[in-house]
């Protein structure tokens, strides 16, 4: 890499590839992550030889146990009964945080991509609240959102990140920002915040899917 590019690696929005061909997203998430377990990581890169990324983690201070939050899903309180569209590419993010909204007793749909979601409502309109991931290819999570308002005018939005300063992002985008990898109860308090207002705003507590 170039000291030019070396020294935007991290930034979120930044990319060397051409239009379609991905996004520079994937090593702000890798940043986000590390940064958030107290670690760090250090570029080292020479033109025409390569690139070589370490990653400083610190030691556990002590040997992990049982995840706190197993078993406890009858204690959460997350908002009203609701529907919610989870938005994300990542398969495995996208059904972990399907079936954390389900154990909160919510109504979870999936879409695989922006373009996925958006040809879902254009067919389904009846969501409370939209979970977009940021980082997409091809129709990014701001892109998804800002068409999406034309469908379902005024829903509530949380979008979920990697990128180490999220808190920046809020403003931005429009809408509350989770910052991965996240716990149960930091979404369930996302939750809180943004589905109450959702049923002021309809006037009505949240619809619910009828199967």
């Amino acid at each position: 890499m170039t000291e030019e590019v070396r020294s935007r690696a991290f930034e979120p929005f930044f990319t060397t590839k051409g239009t379609g061909k991905g996004t520079g997203l994937g090593l702000a998430m890798v940043y986000g992550f590390v940064k958030q377990s107290g670690g760090t990581i250090t570029i080292d890169s020479e033109i025409g030889r390569g690139t070589v990324f370490r990653i400083y983690l610190p030691r556990a201070p002590r040997r992990l146990g049982v995840d706190d939050e197993a078993g406890e899903e009858h204690k959460w309180n997350a908002g009203p009964p609701a529907r919610i569209l989870v938005v994300d590419d990542n398969g495995a993010v996208r059904t972990i945080t399907a079936v954390m909204l389900r154990t909160f007793g919510h109504d979870a749909v999936e879409a695989a991509s922006g373009e996925d979601a958006l040809t879902l409502l254009e067919r389904d309109r009846q969501f409370d609240l939209l979970i977009i991931d940021l980082a997409m290819p091809d129709l990014d999570g701001a892109a998804f959102a800002a068409s999406a308002e034309k469908f379902i005018p005024g829903a509530p939005t949380l979008f979920i990140t990697g990128y180490a300063e999220a808190s920046r992002l809020r403003q931005r985008l429009g809408g509350e920002v989770l910052k991965k990898p996240f716990r149960r109860a930091q979404l369930a308090e996302k939750l809180r915040q943004l589905l109450p207002a959702q049923a002021r705003r309809q006037g009505a507590a949240p619809s619910r899917l009828i199967s």
